[in-house]
């Protein structure tokens, strides 16, 4: 988990009802419980002061912002484009997103933080950066034609993602 993210779930834990946490094993705590749907509220954004999960960016990707900073985040979690990415030999994670948003938006990323895992695609950066960012990469994570398309041409331009 990135130091960031770590930070983020530490602060929401002592947030949330003693009831809702396994103190013996912080692993079986359930991310509905520390970041809830907007579904089920009448908000489309969640705070508790000191970070805010923005339920209004559309999509896969999400934005939390936390102590005057903002993280675009997506959990590489089962998309559409998943079995485009591994048809073409690819592992969809967090790596190969990263690589993606490098290609098609490079002077964005050139104005970021990435901090990528295998499981999760992570951007650190100013929100108007990680919002343009965002709507980017969202654009191929449902069009398995699309990510297809952009995986041929940047092998044709012998781009490689690093995945």
């Amino acid at each position: 988990m990135s130091c960031r993210l770590h930070s983020v779930v530490q602060q929401a834990v002592k947030t949330v009802p003693d009831e809702a946490v396994n103190l013996g094993s912080l692993s079986r705590i359930r991310w509905v419980n520390l970041f809830p749907a907007p579904a089920r509220r009448s908000q489309t954004a969640w705070t508790n002061g000191r970070y805010r999960y923005d339920a209004d960016m559309p999509g896969h990707l999400k934005i939390f912002d936390n102590d005057g900073s903002s993280s675009l985040i997506y959990g590489c979690d089962g998309v559409p484009a998943d079995a485009a990415v591994l048809a073409a030999g690819h592992d969809p994670g967090g790596y190969f997103w990263e690589g993606v948003a490098r290609y098609v938006a490079g002077g964005l990323v050139s104005q970021v933080v990435l901090d990528c895992e295998a499981s999760m695609f992570c951007a650190v950066g100013d929100r108007a950066l990680l919002v343009q960012l965002g709507e980017k990469l969202e654009v191929y994570l449902d069009d398995p034609e699309a990510i297809a398309g952009l995986i041929a041409e940047a092998a044709a331009k012998g781009f490689e993602f690093d995945d």
